[in-house]
């Protein structure tokens, strides 16, 4: 389910993965880590299976104590807090 954000449209692709996270159950159904489920939640909810390289956000999994642990075009940051990696803040 895709509102339609794009890179040109970073208001819109920032209103899209707030109401994503709305959404997100950090829940163990899926393997990997809190950080890699939130990751592939963000793609498959931000991104059509038939999108071109050049029309996806880029969701990807960042490193480091002082970085975020998911960025969406590496503008909008989320940082995983509390027990479980829940729930998410946004930056």
């Amino acid at each position: 389910m895709r509102s339609e954000p794009s890179a040109t449209d970073p208001v819109g692709t920032f209103e899209t993965v707030v109401g994503l996270l709305e959404r997100w159950e950090p829940g163990v159904t899926e393997t990997g880590t809190a950080a890699g489920r939130l990751q592939r939640f963000l793609d498959r909810g931000l991104n059509d299976d038939d999108d071109g390289v050049l029309d996806r956000d880029v969701v990807e999994r960042r490193r480091g104590s002082n970085e975020a642990d998911v960025s969406v075009n590496g503008e909008i940051g989320i940082k995983l807090v509390g027990e479980g990696g829940g729930p998410p803040s946004t930056r």
